[in-house]
């Protein structure tokens, strides 16, 4: 999301990196200090993620983040090596150059995130919604942004089942049957409403139309506490896997609050066309994912950090892709295509 007086002219790549400048040279917050981060985020992956649809890329979504589909041949890719990828690279890398994302990007922590944006000072971040994570009004989101391609696919779109496997029970448990039927409860309305929004009359009410919403000390907390923050008194789903289903009803968090909604609708016309959930892999395969892909993986991420930092030139990208083809990207994809095609028949 972007600060709203900021944010004209930024539905594409080169509008993004005007309203980062402008951010630079603005006093957002007016404190008469030039303290204006352009962009910040708990590590480099999301801004990534965010802007690689910009030229295609990640076209199943965020459950795959380095295999989607060739829109050209039909067939799988691994993109992160594709040769038009190293312009997602190199723009976020003349971000960085630029002095417009934060400087501790890699290493800073959610707290410090937050307690920088609770200070007014961010031009934009990823984030569910400003307002209750940070007390911070005035972000729009910003959809779809289109590439210098022509390409524009809003592909930050996470896995429906995105915790599956949220709760265990374990061979110390003398009362199996009794703790399914207590997970149970919570994927029904009275649970889950229980589960998300508390209590009735301490932390929500009901309006007259019978929907539910936050009472004041949880939306406008008279000691300043973030919504996330008044809420973490009363209830534990926040910030971590739970089992249930999250449904606009009882679910106010982030996502739900109507300029989420509004941003949401905005992107859509944009999405990407097919949802991948998560692949099975057979015991072999994943041992194979486990080592050699891991490492595969690991190195990617790290390279992608140095090219940004300008620790590794972009004229290295070459030697980088050949290094990553070397490593075992040949059966990485013989083992993704199989799993891929148990997939298609089991769906």
């Amino acid at each position: 999301m972007a600060r709203q007086a900021e944010h004209e002219g930024a539905g594409d790549d080169r509008g993004i990196l005007r309203v980062f400048e402008k951010v630079k040279e603005t006093d957002l917050n007016g404190n008469g200090q030039a303290d204006e981060i352009p962009y910040a985020g708990e590590g480099i992956n999301p801004l990534i993620e965010q802007l690689r649809g910009a030229w295609g890329f990640g076209n199943r979504g965020l459950g795959h983040k380095f295999v989607d589909v060739d829109p050209a041949t039909s067939e799988l890719r691994f993109f992160r090596t594709d040769p038009k990828y190293k312009e997602v690279i190199d723009y976020v890398r003349k971000l960085y150059a630029e002095g417009l994302i934060d400087p501790e990007i890699f290493t800073i922590k959610t707290a410090a995130l937050y307690a920088k944006g609770q200070e007014g000072i961010l031009g934009a971040t990823i984030n569910p919604n400003p307002k209750t994570q940070m007390n911070q009004d005035g972000y729009i989101g910003l959809g779809a942004l289109k590439g210098p391609h022509g390409d524009q696919l809003y592909s930050h779109i996470k896995v429906p089942a995105v915790w599956p496997g949220a709760f265990v029970i374990t061979d110390k448990n003398k009362y199996p049957e009794a703790t399914v039927r207590w997970i149970d409860h919570f994927y029904g309305d009275e649970g889950a409403t229980f589960y998300f929004m508390g209590i009735e009359g301490q932390t929500y009410r009901k309006t007259d139309d019978g929907k539910l919403e936050f009472v004041e000390e949880i939306t406008n907390n008279p000691d300043g506490l973030t919504m996330d923050q008044a809420l973490a008194k009363y209830i534990t789903w926040l910030g971590g896997s739970y089992p249930g289903y999250v449904q606009e009803k009882y679910f106010k968090g982030s996502e739900s609050l109507p300029e989420s909604i509004a941003v949401g609708k905005k992107a859509e016309p944009h999405r990407i066309p097919e949802i991948w959930n998560a692949f099975n892999f057979t015991e072999e395969e994943t041992e194979f994912r486990s080592t050699v892909g891991s490492d595969i993986e690991s190195y990617i991420g790290e390279s992608e950090a140095k090219f940004i930092t300008g620790a590794v030139p972009m004229s290295e990208w070459d030697k980088y892709v050949e290094t990553v083809h070397k490593m075992g990207v040949d059966e990485y994809m013989a083992i993704y295509k199989q799993a891929y095609e148990r997939y298609k028949n089991n769906g």
